[in-house]
């Protein structure tokens, strides 16, 4: 937890997890915040793991090229001449994972590796899906119960 004041903004940093969704989405609750005319609330982001199956599945060539083809991304006249299958042919991993999914947020993978209780093969990377002001007042997450109540504090007008 990190306490920090800036142009009239209070925030709290506290990057835990505070719910586990049946479908294996994790929100993280990143911190809250309150401004000195009142203004208040809490921030938070979403995950879904992707296991090392998925994520190799996702990076192959084909499964590229037909994202890059469903995109609507425009090609440059160079990229023309071969193509999406040319534009991915020179893509290394890293371009190919920075295209398929948001690996924001990467430094708290290890953390939630441990607090959901996942192996690497089966967290080989979190897909961050959302973020920002994700909760409400009757937020009631199922895990770090604690933060729940004050994630309510911070929602609540």
């Amino acid at each position: 937890m990190t306490n920090t004041t800036k142009n009239n903004r209070q925030e709290t940093k506290y990057n835990k997890v505070v719910n586990i969704a049946e479908d294996g989405e994790i929100t993280v609750l990143d911190g809250v915040f309150n401004y000195k005319d009142g203004f208040k609330g809490a921030t938070g982001s979403k995950f879904y793991p992707v296991s090392k199956d998925e994520y190799n599945d996702a990076i192959e060539d084909e499964n590229v090229i037909d994202y890059l083809v469903d995109s609507g991304i425009e090609l440059s006249v160079y990229q023309k001449r071969n193509g999406f299958a040319g534009c991915v042919e020179q893509m290394d991993e890293n371009e190919k994972s920075s295209l398929m999914f948001d690996t924001s947020y990467s430094e708290l993978w290890d953390y939630l590796r441990e607090e959901c209780n996942l192996s690497e093969d089966e967290a080989y990377i979190f897909n961050c899906v959302g973020g920002g002001r994700c909760f409400d007042a009757k937020f009631k997450g199922n895990v770090n119960t604690e933060l729940s109540a004050i994630i309510r504090k911070y929602e609540t007008a």
